[in-house]
């Protein structure tokens, strides 16, 4: 590289003033030196939202204190059309017209040129280090530097980390000489799934747009299964694995096989936090909690004032549906898998819903001991905690068993230590992501209801819908609940094994975006609860099943490959 750019942030921050920011300058890292030109904040802002004049007035009062001045602007091509209303402002009114047009008038004394053209022409203005750090703006979203991103959401930190692991990976399997097509595909999804988007937050969605988030495991995934593919790991298969996955310094416990990666968490409540279902790359749990932001703040008082009947102050307040400050809600634990709560016994649906329930249980969160159990073909993680509920000594041991080739997983649940006639309310909480409510091919169903009517016609299958994943559920005495996604192929079907009562609702976030504020669907939050009074033994169990189904995805894909097929055909013909 001869030449890059960075903001003069960069440059300011390496003792810099803003008067002598009009050139490039040189750096040197072991012996290699750079040219390293400023990019200049005022004009980002500035163009395209100036007036014209002003610019050009900018233009000249750098040009008086130095005539070989270079300028600088790098900056969002979306500022040009693709952002709210800066297609009419930049072509309808004419903007970068008279922009250009300005430009050609001052050519006497005002040149454009290339970065290469620059460093041959003008001499840099000395050599400066410069040390880590981001545009001004970034460094308020970041509280100062870019990867405490990581610490403020803690699902970068889990995108981060996976990423990590999987580049761990490909370079082992490149040490010990694999090779080919496929390790080269793997690398190429790896730096795929380094795409900063989905890691932060700014003045867009980031990281709260699901897209984002699955695009970056969509890869990540691929990435292993390509590994898989190349290191000849191939056939029905099982392991385990207990390590610093996410670099805490406490040990995560992975189990895969050549179905389902699972990834847990036994010191913060037992949780699954990670659920891969290889075949179509998709991450069940790549959810995200709900949490306070700063705008949340402006949104609330905007709020205020219309329900008051006062003036709006808030000029710049787009809000892109109605009530979004009454979605403001938080919540107080990880929206994961496998979140073992304690409700009070004649808690409602509603408080669950709104967050607003409290917990009499220290599980949610607390530390579980791991142990791994490995039966031929068939591994299983036993997470237990000695802890209180409802201010008295409970035990849970909750036991995950997966099996070689299998998309199954065996849950099994005891309580004990229970007072003998207390009434208990427990729930054991799963979040599912990727699979957005508010479409008529993205259902509730009954797991056993597929012949039922009536019935509704999705890929190949045929299901009877309770409601769109966008609806809230509250269900009694059931022995299952399932939910379809036929954009992704996908049935996932949570099967008990007594009768159980069902909470079901999305959970969705409020932030702010490019074209306003939204409320984003993130996860559904899926509940199986029990009221039960515990018994002379102290002791209740459970046991269920999540099943995931993607034959819809294989058939699907099949249909394709197959027309794909007959047009090859065809097209050999046409050309024979």
């Amino acid at each position: 590289m001869n030449y890059t750019f960075l903001d003069d942030t960069h440059f300011k921050s390496a003792g810099l003033e803003e008067q002598v920011l009009t050139r490039h300058y040189l750096t040197e890292d072991d012996g290699k030196i750079m040219s390293v030109f400023p990019g200049s904040e005022k004009l980002r802002y500035l163009i395209p939202f100036g007036k014209i004049q002003d610019v050009m007035d900018y233009f000249n009062e750098i040009a008086a204190v130095d005539p070989l001045a270079v300028l600088v602007h790098g900056d969002d091509g979306e500022k040009f059309g693709a952002w709210k209303d800066t297609y009419q402002h930049t072509y309808e009114e004419k903007w970068l017209h008279q922009f250009f047009d300005a430009l050609s008038e001052n050519i006497g004394w005002l040149q454009t040129l290339t970065p290469s053209e620059a460093v041959r022409s003008v001499e840099p203005l000395g050599k400066i280090y410069i040390p880590d750090g981001s545009y001004r703006e970034m460094n308020e979203w970041s509280s100062g530097f870019w990867r405490n991103f990581k610490v403020r959401y803690p699902e970068s930190d889990e995108m981060y980390c996976r990423m990590m692991c999987v580049s761990a990976r490909l370079h082992k399997a490149v040490s010990e000489g694999w090779g080919g097509a496929d390790i080269e595909l793997a690398r190429e999804s790896l730096y795929r799934s380094q795409c900063n988007c989905g890691y932060w937050h700014g003045a867009f969605g980031g990281i709260y747009l699901p897209h984002l988030r699955n695009a970056v495991y969509r890869e990540l995934i691929r990435a292993d299964n390509l590994i898989d593919r190349a290191v000849e790991h191939s056939g029905d298969w099982l392991e385990s694995q207990t390590a610093d996955f996410n670099f805490d310094g406490q040990n995560e416990v992975r189990l895969t096989n050549d179905q389902l990666n699972l990834m847990f968490l036994p010191h913060k409540g037992g949780m699954l936090y990670e659920l891969d279902i290889k075949n179509i790359a998709h991450n069940l749990s790549a959810t995200m909690t709900r949490r306070p932001e700063a705008y949340h703040r402006k949104l609330a008082r905007f709020a205020g004032r219309l329900a008051a009947g006062e003036d709006n102050n808030e000029k710049q307040i787009i809000c892109k549906q109605e009530g979004l400050d009454r979605q403001l809600q938080y919540d107080a634990y990880p929206r994961k898998l496998l979140l073992d709560l304690f409700y009070d016994y004649d808690t409602d649906f509603e408080s669950v819903q709104k967050a607003r329930t409290g917990q009499h249980g220290d599980f949610v969160q607390g530390d579980y001991n791991a142990v791994i159990r490995k039966k031929t073909n068939r591994m299983q993680v036993l997470m237990s905690r000695e802890g209180f509920a409802y201010g008295q000594p409970v035990r849970i041991d909750k036991a995950i068993t997966l099996s070689a080739g299998s998309s199954a997983i065996d849950i099994a649940y005891r309580l004990s230590g229970l007072p003998e006639g207390y009434k208990i309310h427990f729930a054991v909480e799963f979040n599912f992501a990727g699979m957005p409510g508010g479409a008529e091919n993205r259902f509730f169903h009954h797991p056993f209801s597929r012949s039922a009517m009536p019935l509704v016609q999705n890929t190949l299958r045929t299901y009877c819908p309770l409601a769109t994943l966008d609806k809230p559920l509250d269900l009694t005495n059931e022995h299952g609940l399932a939910l379809y996604d036929d954009w992704l192929g996908l049935d996932v079907a949570l099967n008990v094994n007594q009768p159980t009562d069902f909470y079901a609702f999305p959970v969705g976030t409020v932030n702010q975006s490019d074209g306003g504020f939204e409320l984003v669907h993130q996860s559904v939050a899926v509940q199986p609860h029990w009221r039960f009074a515990a018994d002379e033994t102290g002791v209740w169990s459970v046991e269920m099943q999540l099943k995931i189904d993607t034959s819809a995805a294989r058939e699907r894909d099949l249909k394709a490959h197959a027309l794909l097929k007959d047009a090859a055909k065809i097209l050999v013909g046409d050309i024979e």
